[in-house]
């Protein structure tokens, strides 16, 4: 039984397509290689965590037609279906629920050194908690989980929270707290955390990474 199901979402990593503020100063090929290594390292933290089933959610790309450049596995992923953010993210979710599921986070692949206590303490509030958010720096979240209901509310949940949200702006995190607080929902935040998009925030993740290295 899948009761904790978390999403990694990822993208295949196509220079010039991931990491474009990273690519404006270190170029598209440095870019995409950058990307490769903290979608990496995050998948390396959830892949086997207890009590939690991860399932990469994937936009491949000719190029990358599978995982094969994550994982010498080559593990087996769902594909991201919608042609926004938000409707991704609402199949997903969807997808997983319907799978049984009774509670189901997402995670991207740009949050490198983030802490696997988070993501437990993510699905802990799940029990408790219609909606769990990590805040993340720059307005957005780097992860979001829902609780699934035995009612339709599970369904309402995915189809309104993801619907007419600003993404890719400062605007995401409050824009999500104010339709949680509209419609009622229980919600519980992690610690704040910072997604790698450009130098300042690259440098921190190299930094954080020597810095454990060196443990």
């Amino acid at each position: 039984m899948f009761d904790n199901i978390l999403l990694l979402f990822l993208k295949a990593p196509v220079p010039g397509k991931v990491k474009t503020r990273l690519a404006s100063t270190r170029g598209i090929e440095e870019a995409a290689r950058l990307y490769k290594g903290m979608s990496a390292e995050v998948y390396r933290c959830v892949k086997e965590l207890p009590g939690i089933n991860m399932v990469v959610a994937y936009e491949r790309a000719i190029e990358f037609p599978n995982l094969s450049w994550l994982d010498e596995k080559n593990p087996n992923f769902i594909d991201q279906e919608g042609e926004s953010l938000g409707e991704r993210l609402e199949n997903a979710f969807r997808w997983a629920f319907t799978l049984g599921a009774k509670r189901v986070a997402a995670l991207g692949g740009d949050s490198p050194g983030l802490s696997s206590e988070w993501i437990h303490k993510a699905f802990e509030g799940l029990h408790t908690h219609d909606l769990v958010l990590g805040p993340a720096e720059d307005g957005g979240y780097y992860l979001v989980g829902l609780q699934g209901r035995s009612d339709s509310g599970s369904n309402r949940l995915e189809s309104v929270l993801f619907k007419d949200v600003p993404w890719s702006t400062p605007q995401v995190l409050k824009t999500t707290l104010e339709k949680s607080k509209e419609m009622g929902l229980r919600f519980s935040l992690l610690p704040v955390y910072f997604d790698v998009d450009d130098e300042e925030t690259l440098k921190r993740w190299e930094t954080q990474s020597h810095n454990l290295s060196k443990r």
